[in-house]
């Protein structure tokens, strides 16, 4: 994602720094959305929802509906991830 062996970390961490020196005020707001987007995702079939404790939520999508997203999904190179028989991306 990054490249390089990550040689320039210090960029990175200076990005993280900053939003550590900066936003921590909008972490609150951010726990809020991830908490409403879950809420929100849970109502649909298919979708598996972790609680969110903070701002990152974690979704399981069912292998029928990752099917059905990557048939209507625009193609990519071999950006997209493939679904497997047991419903883990294989890429």
């Amino acid at each position: 994602m990054v490249g390089g062996g990550l040689r320039q970390v210090g960029v990175i961490a200076a990005a993280g720094l900053y939003a550590l020196e900066h936003n921590v005020a909008r972490l609150a707001e951010d726990h809020a959305n991830a908490k409403r987007l879950a809420e929100g995702l849970a109502q649909h079939p298919g979708l598996a929802i972790v609680e969110p404790e903070t701002n990152i939520l974690f979704v399981d999508v069912a292998p029928a509906i990752m099917w059905n997203l990557l048939a209507i999904l625009p193609p990519t190179a071999s950006a997209r991830p493939r679904p497997t028989a047991a419903g883990a991306s294989a890429g």
